[in-house]
């Protein structure tokens, strides 16, 4: 069974913003406004749990952007009309397009072993866009103007850098004491024959290693000084925090540091997840309460675009192992097959000691938080089912009031703290039954999460 999980390929990128399948057009929009009001060099952070699709959303705004840069070779003409018209058909300001802008994409973890990242990043610029600019033949750059020169013309950059250790080479770089009026005139010059502004796409940066996303950092804030320069991070900041403490300490204060660098915060809002795994993928299971409850819990626990893809990947295993292993379990057994198991799954995803904590039985309100989010008549059923013959949750005559919460909690008791007797086991909860072999589908169910990866390219 394959990942879910939305990859940033050009044609998920495009046809998701042509149809706004997961309803972030808006804000995509309203971002392209934002970065078309800057006057001034500006560093933006946007800031998201890993898996919340920011990857994916700035790969979408380089695309709009690049769609209206005609310098720009990576869409073809048609890709731009089609993006330009979905543009102008979602837009809330007057002015019909948005300024022409250069974009870099910056992958910061898989080029977090470049010897520096002033060297990198310039590196990238000019293979990202094809820089042809004339004035890099006649600047005199020293290591990194060499460094520039050599890309621009084909060369291999470090062929000319062989003879030189990497101390060397930033040292010559620190050294140089125009290197901010360099590094401006080769920005001035990329921006003046492409655009009106520079987006670099900054990806990835709290993956890295301590040492490169600290170098990283200080030296765009040192060099990297242009008003037509915009700095577009997209980060987890609260890892973030922690790679900066690995590198200065426990007690550095991570958040006043990276304050120096971000001028502007963006949070991504949550995504629409039901549209976007029944628009783009399809993820209805099974037609019924399975599904209702895999709602619940993405809600409920706010699961990442990434822990949703996740969860829902092992749902249709797990219903697909349990119809086929055991045809009967499905209908005899509603409840666990219905509702344990997709909390069960669930928890083991998104935290772990939750999760320990309901298959130990002391977690149980999480199922009538589950129950209760159903339509009246799933409620009444679900309930129903827990009731014997002689009880009621309401007074009635001769029937013995019991309470709802008393009843999941004598079913956790039976699923998970009631011993086996030899080698048969069975409870009755009102019309439930609880035998050895619902222990062992419900047991099976760690097993499966514990393997999920062998079904990953299935």
């Amino acid at each position: 069974m394959r990942s879910l999980e939305l990859q940033p390929t050009f044609e998920n990128l495009k046809n998701a913003y042509l149809e706004d399948s997961i309803g972030r057009n808006q804000e995509i929009n309203k971002f392209i406004e934002l970065l078309d009001m800057l006057e001034d060099g500006t560093t933006i952070c946007i800031d998201g749990k890993w898996g919340s699709g920011k990857t994916f959303f700035v790969r979408q705004t380089k695309m709009v952007l690049d769609a209206f840069n005609d310098f720009s070779g990576s869409l073809s003409d048609e890709d731009k009309d089609e993006i330009k018209r979905t543009w102008l058909k979602n837009s809330r300001n007057t002015k019909q397009e948005p300024n022409s802008q250069v974009t870099v994409y910056y992958d910061s973890w898989e080029n977090d072993n470049d010897v520096d990242p002033i060297l990198s990043i310039v590196n990238h610029i000019i293979k990202s866009i094809g820089v042809q600019c004339p004035k890099l033949d006649v600047i005199k750059f020293s290591t990194l103007v060499g460094t520039i020169v050599d890309t621009v013309t084909n060369r291999d950059i470090y062929r000319r850098l062989e003879s030189l250790s990497p101390q060397n080479i930033i040292s010559e770089i620190e050294n140089q004491k125009d290197i901010h009026d360099l590094i401006n005139e080769f920005l001035s010059s990329v921006i003046e024959e492409r655009g009106n502004r520079l987006i670099i796409f900054i990806d990835e940066l709290d993956r890295c290693k301590p040492s490169y996303a600290i170098q990283l950092l200080e030296r765009i804030k040192h060099y990297f000084i242009n008003d037509n320069l915009t700095f577009v991070f997209s980060v987890n900041l609260l890892e973030l925090q922690k790679t900066i403490k690995k590198y200065y300490g426990n007690g550095f204060n991570a958040c006043e540091y990276l304050n120096r660098f971000f001028d502007i915060p963006v949070v991504l809002n949550e995504i629409n997840l039901n549209e976007y795994f029944s628009g783009l993928v399809g993820s209805r299971i099974s037609g019924h309460a399975y599904d209702d409850v895999f709602d619940f819990m993405i809600k409920r626990f706010h699961f990442s675009i990434r822990e949703t893809a996740d969860y829902l990947r092992i749902l249709r295993i797990n219903s697909w192992n349990a119809g086929h292993s055991n045809a009967e379990l499905i209908e005899d057994q509603a409840f666990c097959s219905v509702l344990i198991a997709p909390i069960q799954i669930g928890l083991y995803l998104h935290d772990r000691q939750l999760y320990d904590s309901f298959v130990n039985g002391d977690y149980c309100e999480i199922i009538i938080e589950a129950i209760n989010s159903l339509s009246v008549r799933a409620q009444q059923y679900f309930y129903g089912l827990l009731l014997d013959s002689n009880e009621s949750y309401d007074e009635q005559d001769s029937k013995i009031i019991v309470s709802k919460e008393s009843k999941i909690q004598g079913l956790c008791n039976a699923i998970f703290k009631k011993n086996y007797s030899r080698s048969y086991y069975r409870t009755v909860i009102g019309s439930i039954e609880i035998t050895d072999d619902t222990k062992m589908y419900l047991q099976s169910i760690t097993g499966v999460l514990s393997n999920k990866s062998k079904y990953e390219n299935d």
